[in-house]
């Protein structure tokens, strides 16, 4: 049985955060290596990967909030019925999907109007 691998993605040395997208980052600065000398990630642990990031939510003073990435993305962009919201309902643009899926652990980003005081950190 082989294993599948994604082309897109590699696994670094880090025993967390070890696996990097090819677009984004070839070197990884933590373990010092480098995409060209690992592995491509397995598919499995890509999709897993993609799945379980967390972000933290936190409305302007309030006590934030924990959300799997893709089911919060999901519920700002999809109605209760699974049908894809025109774009003057959905609560997030392309650029600002792609912004979150991008973050790294630790880092965090505004989200929607300055006035909202939506703050978005990574968390896992």
């Amino acid at each position: 049985m082989s294993i599948e691998t994604n082309p897109d993605f590699w696994d670094c040395e880090c025993e967390y955060d070890y696996i990097h997208n090819k677009k984004e980052s070839d070197y990884c600065w933590d373990c010092n290596t480098s995409h060209e000398e690992q592995p491509d990630s397995r598919e499995i642990e890509v999709q897993w990967m993609k799945k379980m990031k967390k972000i933290e939510i936190t409305e302007y003073m309030c006590n934030p909030h924990v959300f799997l990435l893709e089911e919060f993305i999901k519920a700002q962009t999809i109605d209760v019925h699974g049908n894809v919201l025109p774009i003057e309902e959905c609560q997030l643009l392309d650029d600002e999907i792609s912004s979150l899926r991008d973050l790294m652990i630790g880092e965090s980003m505004d989200l929607g109007e300055p006035e909202a005081g939506l703050t978005v950190k990574r968390v896992a």
